[in-house]
């Protein structure tokens, strides 16, 4: 018998997901536990499974486009099925649903010929949101109307819209994932909500680097990131202001009991931030295994959720690309990130009267911090214990 595909809920959270790409034609034979399409929700992309065993009757989700969780996204069956009768029922639930919002529509706003092709939760939303249809179907043209054209058509209510972007003929325009419109939507909040202010600070990492080579000599490795992450932590420790969140609300400052560095994983689709949980309580070597472990995962995708929460302060390294300094953006809703730039060797005086130079293997570090909960000397003080820890290593060891 001929059943709905329907999209599955693949983390706690989900409520809708991107249709990414689909690994089955129609007509292909599936098994229980075969891979039918790629799944993007805000954090993850996941490779759908199928819960039949069966022929695939028709496809009926795009490729790009953004469903709710539980939406028939394929029909599933006998080779040769009739499906016409469950085809039938979804076109009539989208007429109902589409109905009832434009009921709802009625009394909120009034609607005379919303020009577009609009899934029922985007007719929804526009009700909800009190939008003139018309106005908005005129801003959108002969766009599709989603949700990102609605976001757009209220930034533009607000005077906040972007200047007209010109394509031309030979430009390629690709569809953000939706790890990336959840990058952007973040970093967005973190510039919206939080007063930036960045402090640099250089650290000599000679010693380190000694220290990381004599551990290798004996069969233990140990990360720089690692090592950073470890001073970090001291130093959250020390400076319990670099450990918090803002309550905007309420005006309240939350200092975090628990120490949970997110650690910044470039992956191709996005950037992802697991959490070293307890990094105060875990040694270096530990630390680096977790690090190699995310590495991996990133790149096969299958950093999780779960993963990805309880942070209360971020690490981003991202000197292995030879960048030597840079501003991040605050993780938020944290309060402060430390920005780790590449490791070079330069001349340095060595000695209190500056008569010795000598070459030292020289970083650069930044902490950006929300300047409405942490002001420039504890920020600074902060760093300085970072860089104190760093050129003394074997206390992180």
């Amino acid at each position: 018998m001929a059943e709905f595909i329907v999209l599955s809920k693949m983390t706690l959270t989900m409520e809708e997901g991107t249709v990414a790409k689909w690994m089955v034609r129609e007509g292909d034979t599936v098994k229980l536990d075969d891979p039918l399409c790629s799944v993007e929700n805000e954090k993850e992309t996941e490779d759908m499974l199928s819960i039949y065993d069966g022929v695939i009757l028709k496809l009926i989700a795009e490729e790009g486009e953004l469903y709710p969780v539980n939406t028939p996204i394929a029909v599933i069956g006998q080779a040769g099925e009739d499906y016409s009768g469950l085809m039938a029922q979804l076109e009539n639930k989208e007429k109902e649903e589409a109905a009832a919002a434009a009921v709802v529509r009625q009394v909120a706003v009034p609607v005379k010929n919303v020009q577009g092709k609009m899934m029922p939760k985007i007719r929804k939303l526009i009700a909800q949101k009190g939008i003139d249809a018309d106005e908005l179907a005129r801003f959108c043209g002969d766009r599709k109307i989603t949700e990102d054209e609605i976001d757009a058509f209220e930034q533009s209510k607000k005077g906040g819209t972007q200047a007209a972007v010109e394509i031309e003929a030979n430009d390629r325009v690709v569809k953000a994932s939706a790890m990336r419109k959840t990058v952007a939507k973040n970093m967005v909040e973190s510039c919206e909500h939080t007063a930036r202010l960045t402090n640099f600070m250089e650290v000599d990492m000679t010693a380190a680097f000694g220290l990381m080579k004599k551990l290798k000599g004996e069969g233990k490795r140990v990360s720089v990131t690692a090592f950073i992450i470890k001073a970090a932590a001291y130093a959250l420790k020390e400076y319990e202001i670099v450990n918090t969140s803002y309550l905007e609300s309420s005006a309240e400052i939350v200092y975090r009991s628990d120490v949970n560095i997110s650690c910044a994983v470039d992956l191709p689709e996005g950037l992802a931030v697991p959490v070293v949980m307890h990094a105060d309580d875990r040694d270096v070597f530990d630390i680096t295994g977790e690090i190699d472990t995310f590495a991996q995962k990133g790149k096969e995708g299958k950093i999780t959720n779960e993963e990805m929460k309880k942070g209360t302060f971020t690490v981003s390294n991202i000197g292995m690309l030879d960048v030597l300094i840079f501003t991040p953006i605050i993780n938020y809703p944290q309060t402060a990130i430390l920005g780790v730039g590449a490791v070079r060797v330069l001349p340095r005086y060595t000695d209190e009267a500056c008569t010795v130079i000598e070459p030292r293997k020289i970083m650069q570090i930044a902490i950006t911090y929300d300047h409405r909960v942490i002001d420039g000397a504890p920020a600074g003080r902060f760093l300085k214990s970072v860089r104190t820890l760093l050129e003394a290593p074997e206390k992180l060891v």
